[in-house]
């Protein structure tokens, strides 16, 4: 990647264990596409008080030659 990776965090409190994980993930990502320019990460928790732990939203902006790729994960609805 030619530019440092950004990642960002709303409702949810950054661990080393989190960005460690983050950034192996974003590793893996550069060796299978290696043309990738620059990524920025978003990491929240659109409800930051549920009982039985907390789910996380995640969206990747990947920037390539010429393009940009939205990638992004919510967490499953209720009762899944």
């Amino acid at each position: 990647m030619q530019v440092e990776p950004e990642i960002a965090y709303r409702n949810v409190d950054p661990t080393p264990a989190l960005e460690s994980q983050i950034l192996r993930g974003l590793e893996r990502l550069e060796r299978s596409q290696p043309r990738i320019i620059a990524c920025r990460i978003m990491v929240e928790v659109p409800h930051p008080r549920h009982v039985r732990g907390n789910l996380f939203r995640v969206r990747l902006d990947i920037t390539g030659p010429g393009h940009e790729v939205v990638v992004s994960r919510d967490p499953p609805a209720r009762g899944v």
